[in-house]
């Protein structure tokens, strides 16, 4: 009897083994095998529709500043970008759906109406982004949902447009706060209609760099340089119209990014300091959303993305049923909405 027992036990270790083997191998070929890669892109979007639809923008508000809305423009752009790829149709329904929840849900609320342009730079910009992306589909099933993207997009590059000019400078983001991402964001939106020097693009952003040429994390907190916010604004600036950012890119890589076998660990700062909500977990310097951010940048301009997906795919601990998947066992549901977006930038 003692003997079978530990027959048993032998045996049910052994299995273990091999089923964590495989599990570690799938999770690190997946982003390379499109069928598998497709299935996770598919059953991740299942998961976070599901977890909109039971009010997660409102949780991810209470997280961060700009949670609701970034959630939801993330996730548009996500949608958007895989559908140019797959042409699936369920996707498409998706991003009308996701779409009208965006104009729906009243998002300027979490913003100050009283700045210039109304409810900042933060809104303004990262809402014309979206329905930028949005009308650069081919088809459009709802006229309705049409029209009123056209006016929001209409608006939305009015304002931005004439704050710029009347400004002649940085905008706010909340009162008093002046965050250059924000505003190269919100620049790039309007750069799709219109040229950098019809609003004096090229001498306001002169603001964002410090003497050294890095891309200043904010205008408010004296001169700081943050990797998460770095790559970000590389990820639109290197979308602009006209600009030669090779350069800034290769500074940022210099000072941020070291390279270990192929994966791409961005510190999210030059020398030291506290993680926030900006910058995610930080370990051993190395910043998460930093790291994350630039696997979108790398996508972006041409560099190898797979390595450093590969990792974060599996340090993210995925768990995939019949119709979803998910990661961080549903703990940090704006890690799945990255991921997804770095997951469909390499279809």
């Amino acid at each position: 009897m003692f003997r079978r027992g530990i027959k048993f036990v032998k045996s049910t270790f052994k299995w273990l083994l091999v089923g964590i083997f495989v599990y570690i191998f799938l999770t690190l070929v997946t982003p390379y095998v499109k069928p598998l890669r497709h299935s996770a892109i598919e059953r991740q979007i299942a998961y976070l529709n599901q977890q909109f639809e039971s009010g997660l923008a409102d949780k991810m508000q209470l997280v961060y500043p700009e949670g609701k809305l970034f959630s939801f423009a993330i996730f548009e752009l996500s949608l958007i970008e895989y559908f140019q790829n797959s042409n699936n149709q369920e996707i498409r329904f998706l991003i009308d759906q996701n779409m009208n929840r965006m104009l729906n849900d009243s998002l300027e609320i979490d913003f100050n109406q009283n700045l210039t342009p109304e409810y900042g730079a933060f809104y303004n910009g990262w809402m014309l982004w979206v329905m930028n992306e949005y009308l650069g589909l081919n088809d459009f099933n709802d006229p309705e949902l049409l029209l009123r993207v056209k006016a929001k997009k209409d608006t939305l590059s009015i304002n931005l447009l004439d704050s710029f000019c009347k400004l002649s400078g940085p905008l706010e983001s909340h009162f008093s706060s002046v965050w250059p991402a924000d505003n190269l964001v919100a620049m790039a939106a309007l750069n799709v209609d219109y040229e950098l020097s019809d609003f004096d693009g090229a001498d306001i952003m002169r603001n964002f760099f410090n003497d050294e040429g890095e891309i200043l994390h904010s205008l408010f907190e004296g001169e700081n340089v943050r990797g998460s916010s770095t790559a970000l604004s590389l990820y639109f600036l290197n979308q602009m119209k006209g600009l030669d950012c090779g350069q800034l890119t290769s500074n940022f890589r210099q000072k941020f990014v070291d390279n270990y076998f192929g994966v791409r660990l961005v510190k999210e700062y030059p020398d030291i300091g506290g993680e926030d909500f900006d910058s995610g977990p930080i370990i051993f310097g190395y910043g998460a959303v930093a790291s994350i951010v630039n696997i979108k940048l790398m996508t972006k301009i041409g560099e190898n993305p797979y390595p450093t997906l590969c990792l974060f795919n599996l340090l993210g601990i995925p768990i995939s049923t019949w119709s979803y998947k998910f990661y961080l066992f549903e703990q940090e549901p704006m890690f799945d909405i990255f991921m997804l977006w770095n997951f469909v930038s390499i279809d």
